[in-house]
């Protein structure tokens, strides 16, 4: 669902530039030393609408890495219980050795 949301048109062809083009703007108007543009907006608030876009475009790719991470997770877990199932099966897991008639 996440993927879709991200590689959506909304996303890449409006969002994305949309965020892209105010960072920008804030960037260029950062770079403005002026005393008007100091007294209309303060550096530290372009600085910090300029680091919340930066998290913003930032958040669906670290939030699907997460996503990959923990499927890969979940996908191995799966795996080591269906061997070690599989092992119990045949009398490997006997503390005692193979069980009579596993071999």
């Amino acid at each position: 669902m996440l993927r879709f949301l991200v590689w959506s048109d909304a996303w890449q062809k409006f969002f994305e530039p949309l965020l892209k083009n105010l960072e920008k703007g804030l960037t260029d108007e950062l770079l403005n030393p002026s005393i008007e543009r100091k007294n209309k907006r303060s550096d530290d608030c372009i600085r910090g609408s300029i680091h919340t876009i930066r998290a913003i475009l930032n958040f669906p790719a670290q939030v699907l890495q997460e996503a990959d991470a923990e499927a890969e997770e979940a996908n191995r877990l799966v795996q080591e219980k269906s061997e070690l199932l599989a092992r119990s099966k045949h009398g490997f897991l006997n503390p005692y050795g193979p069980t009579p008639g596993s071999m």
